[in-house]
């Protein structure tokens, strides 16, 4: 419970760096003040409202009324649905993975009026649900987007990050939830997003991804996407292609690597650490 709740603050947190002006709104949100009027001093006044600039401008004392406004946020959540993400040697697969951050990420982005939308993508769009205000029925729609069909079994993030691209919001917080396994066409429209919008990559990633053991012989390896057999030499030394990293590297990216093979409370925690360094990070940057 308290490392969920070091997560809730550190999404709070988020939002309130990304978008520190905030703007008034009917829902309830994470609150701030602008001034809306300055006016004399009268008796009753706040003494702690007094304006300097003002008052040594006009040679009397002024205050300033200020308005509640309501810091709101945008997140949308890209979600990989093809075939590779069914693979898992571990106690869960990838997908179980996916479904946990999403149960986990959806509603706490959802409170504070902040709105909530996802994308489902295989090597084209599946599944658009706009973004939209409410954590009432938040967890029905993580329902639907996990279990959402898919038309196609193959990878590809070009196209889901040219649809982003094409959809013209305003700056928004994006978070995207894949393994990443994917042809590597996808740094420019990636770069054209994270120019306009905050991304967030989280890779979900499976141990025996990440390497074999080495031995003699050879095992057959199925690709889940395209069906087609592989023959692996375990005496070689078999490792991921970090392609994928070195392009976020290069735009400045923040990511995290979540695998199948860790316990709840280690994902939490991953998670919270995370984004309490990127807000670290970002204020480092505005000094």
């Amino acid at each position: 419970m308290e490392k969920k709740v070091r997560l809730k603050f550190s999404l709070r947190r988020l939002v309130s760096e990304l978008f520190p002006g905030g703007f008034p709104s009917t829902q309830k949100g994470l609150r701030g003040y602008e001034i809306e009027e300055l006016r004399g001093f009268r008796f009753g006044d706040d003494p702690r409202a007094l304006h300097r600039k003002a008052s040594v401008k006009r040679g009397e004392l002024v205050v300033s009324l200020k308005k509640e406004i309501q810091k709101t946020a945008r997140f949308l959540f890209l979600v990989d649905r093809s075939r590779s993400v069914e693979f898992g040697t571990s106690r869960l697969t990838k997908e179980d993975l996916q479904t946990f951050l999403l149960t986990l990420l959806a509603p706490l982005a959802a409170e504070d009026g902040n709105q909530v939308g996802f994308i489902t993508f295989t090597d084209r769009i599946e599944e658009y649900w706009p973004p939209r205000f409410g954590v009432r029925g938040i967890l029905e729609r993580v329902g639907q987007v996990s279990s959402h069909g898919t038309a196609a079994s193959l990878t590809d993030l070009n196209p889901v990050f040219e649809h982003l691209n094409r959809l013209n919001l305003s700056t928004s917080i994006i978070i995207v939830l894949s393994d990443f396994i994917a042809p590597m066409n996808f740094e420019r429209s990636l770069e054209m997003a994270w120019r306009k919008h905050d991304v967030i990559p989280i890779v979900l990633e499976d141990e025996r991804e990440r390497g074999l053991p080495k031995m003699r012989g050879f095992v057959a390896l199925r690709d889940m996407e395209s069906g087609r057999l592989k023959y692996v030499d375990l005496n070689q030394a078999f490792v991921r292609d970090n392609s994928v990293f070195e392009v976020f590297k290069k735009l400045n990216l923040d990511w995290l690597v979540i695998t199948t093979n860790e316990t709840e409370g280690e994902r939490i925690r991953k998670l919270a650490n995370f984004f309490r360094k990127r807000r670290k990070k970002r204020k480092r940057w505005r000094r």
